[in-house]
């Protein structure tokens, strides 16, 4: 999600199997928005389900801050995500946190992504597309200025 205008740039839908499964997912969706979007973020902002060594390890080689809520864990990964807590672009990121749990909430609520309609991965996977093409076509409207009509 571009942090700005709350725009969504990758949607996944996966079969969740454990807690590694969101990593994966998050760390496929990074791949993709490099590759087709030429996009390469700065910073991550996540909560404390992508606090594993392994996920704040790949953000620091590919020159990713980590702006995670920390949970437990002593490892040198750990604390180095902790770290970055004391500075003012965590508390930012956390902000647009916030924002992007909203636009999530307004997903669930007004557009039925809280129970999907169709089943099977495939079906799933189109109706999750459908719903991020809205919100982005939302955000959008709010986004471009209205055109002049001719008279």
């Amino acid at each position: 999600m571009e942090n700005r205008n709350r725009i969504l740039l990758g949607i996944g839908v996966e079969v969740f199997r454990s807690s590694a499964s969101e990593t994966e997912g998050c760390q496929t969706l990074l791949k993709r928005a490099r590759r087709k979007l030429r996009f390469s973020p700065k910073t991550l902002g996540a909560d404390k389900g992508y606090f594993s060594e392994k996920m704040i390890e790949q953000l620091l080689d590919h020159d990713i801050e980590p702006h995670i809520a920390t949970d437990r864990g002593r490892r040198r990964a750990h604390t180095r995500a902790r770290m970055r807590q004391r500075g003012q672009g965590y508390k930012l990121s956390q902000r647009c946190r916030k924002k992007i749990e909203e636009l999530f909430g307004e997903a669930k609520d007004w557009h039925g992504m809280r129970r999907f309609r169709r089943r099977g991965l495939l079906r799933v996977r189109e109706e999750a597309l459908l719903i991020g093409w809205v919100l982005n076509l939302k955000r959008l409207a709010h986004t471009v200025p209205p055109m002049e009509q001719p008279a």
